[in-house]
């Protein structure tokens, strides 16, 4: 019995040892008590809990019904009251009468939402080992992950072990939400994010990864002067990919606000040693051709040299010239369709005008080629597109 520890770590020692007879004759005391007059509960419940096995069904379930039902409305002790039984809740049965594990996981739950600060690991775990010894239905698991989410938003370290559980499922707004406490100075909450986002991120399908990316753009960049996008950043690199596949999907994504789309790029460019030369080959064209693209387009095109430093060989070079040559034409703005010349220039000299054959090129986009290609032979051709008043 002294080995017997509640699940926030206190041990029982001699301050819990105060003896009555049986625990017939403690539960109903312990009902009675449920306020802790003169920290009864602190000496007695800790000692009573392993003896729950030997009492009277009929005394028991009634007594322990009552003391977490008035309990809950004590929140100075009802989360330690859980922390130390809560894996020796008695199974259901006829003979503990009023006893109804559902009611106390609700009342649990309630809790947690009223209460985050004075809700720790021992009440999450205590609704943990009901839905996991099934004294209530898997379906109210959503339950357990709404008191965790709320606990920690007070304390991560008391909720991150819950989260990470298993069959424990977040929504993407969830996940993205449990930014919301995180001190980025602080390195306990940042490692208990990323271990929490890790379990969080296995879970989802892909839709729901890219859709928890979303969220998070949408709240604004949340990090340090030094590393001001830093959620971002942490749900990125928890992805089984380092979160090519959330970028490949998003960067081209219609309709993205340009100012998140210009984010995005930042995490892809961080990575491109990672994601190398077929990403950039396949994102980077398709970008290009985006409306309202201004903010995202400057980037893409500064950092140029970041690309090509990840272009090994002449053929990916050669790839990205003639992928983004073809999407000249389709190029919203002058200004876009400029630095689309001027890059492909760089990346292959004239030649990236050799398989340029686009059906009609307009005077405006032809004197954009001949600035960049000044004496391509290519550009002859080419002339030939103008419309004929033009030529």
């Amino acid at each position: 019995m002294l080995a017997h520890r509640s699940i926030d770590g206190e041990p029982l020692t001699a301050l819990h040892t105060k003896k009555l007879t049986t625990p017939d004759a403690l539960l109903p005391m312990i009902a009675g008590r449920y306020s802790n007059p003169s920290n009864y509960l602190y000496s007695v419940f800790p000692s009573t809990v392993p003896l729950l096995k030997y009492a009277t069904p009929n005394v028991m379930g009634p007594a322990l019904q009552q003391l977490f039902a008035q309990a809950k409305g004590m929140p100075g002790h009802y989360s330690w009251l859980h922390s130390w039984i809560a894996r020796d809740w008695p199974e259901r049965s006829e003979g503990l009468g009023s006893y109804d594990p559902q009611a106390i996981y609700n009342d649990a739950h309630a809790f947690a939402i009223s209460y985050p600060p004075e809700s720790k690991k021992g009440l999450l775990t205590s609704m943990a080992e009901m839905l996991k010894r099934e004294l209530v239905p898997a379906s109210d698991s959503s339950k357990l992950a709404e008191a965790a989410c709320a606990v920690w938003g007070a304390h991560p370290s008391e909720a991150q072990t819950c989260i990470k559980g298993d069959g424990i499922m977040l929504s993407v707004d969830q996940a993205a939400n449990l930014l919301n406490p995180i001190d980025w100075n602080n390195d306990e909450h940042i490692a208990a994010l990323t271990s929490v986002w890790v379990s969080v991120a296995n879970g989802m399908d892909d839709q729901e990864r890219r859709e928890t990316v979303l969220r998070i753009l949408a709240r604004g960049p949340s990090g340090t002067t030094e590393k001001p996008d830093s959620g971002l950043r942490i749900w990125l690199e928890v992805q089984p990919d380092s979160g090519k596949a959330i970028l490949t999907a998003l960067l081209p994504k219609d309709g993205l606000d340009d100012s998140h789309r210009a984010r995005l790029w930042k995490q892809a460019v961080i990575r491109k040693d990672t994601f190398q030369a077929d990403f950039f080959v396949d994102v980077v064209p398709r970008i290009v051709v985006l409306l309202s693209i201004d903010q995202t387009a400057a980037a893409v095109f500064d950092d140029h040299q970041a690309i090509s430093d990840v272009l090994k060989t002449k053929d990916s070079r050669a790839e990205l010239a003639d992928r983004l040559m073809a999407a000249f034409p389709d190029a919203k703005t002058m200004t876009v369709k400029g630095r689309i010349a001027e890059y492909c220039s760089r990346l292959v000299g004239q030649g990236a005008l050799k398989r340029f054959m686009p059906d009609e090129l307009s005077e405006d986009d032809f004197r954009i080629l001949e600035s960049h290609f000044r004496g391509a032979f290519e550009l002859l051709r080419l002339k030939s597109l103008l419309p004929a008043a033009t030529k």
